[in-house]
């Protein structure tokens, strides 16, 4: 992250009453007491997506706001920040979409095992691995369909070429150069 960016993060995060999370690889000075900076973190259990995409979705499902790089200030991070955590429908938002997800015939540790001990009671459960995983090189670059390929085409140009030869001799007639003792 540039050190611009950076900074506007660690000023926003010291203006915030709450306590912030922040994966950062290095270790940082004048970072305030309520950031928890960590080289690690479980970032599926604790990340909000920060895609285009993803964050255009949160937006328009209520469930968070989207801010532009180019266009970020501390003002804007400390404000935003300010009105995800204390306006209570950005809260419904997330139980509801919560209450949706978490909906579901098994949970996903549940599940996890399921696969694990299917794969242990099925050695290994090739029936599962893509074909795709055994192919040489030259199939996975499709280098044999190129080669026939390349031979058509060349089959082609070559046909083609004689058979215009043909029909121009034909049309204009072989004209033979005369030598200078006739």
């Amino acid at each position: 992250m540039p050190t611009k960016y950076r900074d506007v993060f660690i000023e926003a995060f010291r203006r915030l009453p709450h306590r912030v999370i922040w994966k950062y690889d290095v270790e940082l000075n004048g970072v305030s007491d309520n950031v928890l900076i960590q080289k690690w973190l479980p970032q599926q259990d604790i990340l909000v997506v920060d895609q285009p995409r993803n964050s255009l979705f949160v937006k328009n499902k209520g469930l968070g706001e989207m801010l532009l790089w180019e266009e970020l200030t501390v003002d804007d991070l400390v404000t935003t920040i300010t009105k995800i955590t204390t306006n209570p429908q950005y809260m419904e938002n997330m139980k509801s979409i919560s209450r949706i997800l978490r909906d579901q015939l098994t949970t996903p540790k549940e599940r996890a095992v399921y696969w694990t001990e299917y794969v242990i009671r099925h050695k290994g459960a090739p029936q599962l691995k893509c074909p795709a995983a055994d192919l040489s090189w030259v199939e996975f670059l499709m280098l044999d369909v190129l080669a026939v390929l390349l031979v058509v085409l060349h089959i082609t140009i070559y046909i083609l070429y004689r058979i215009f030869r043909a029909i121009s001799a034909n049309i204009f007639g072989h004209q033979k150069v005369k030598s200078k003792e006739e």
